[in-house]
């Protein structure tokens, strides 16, 4: 898309580097948030 390109253009890329360190990053953000893709859902006690 032309808006991503100018966005890569004035800001420049990442790196392969900052781009595995920013995936190891959220890897351990989302083993320590429980590492489960559906987080159980609040039950209400009040209709």
């Amino acid at each position: 898309m032309r808006i991503s390109q100018d966005i890569r253009d004035q800001f420049g890329g990442a790196s392969e580097q900052e781009v595995i360190a920013g995936m190891n990053a959220k890897s351990a953000e989302f083993r320590e948030s429980g590492g489960k893709v559906y987080l159980p859902e609040l039950v209400r006690l009040t209709p």
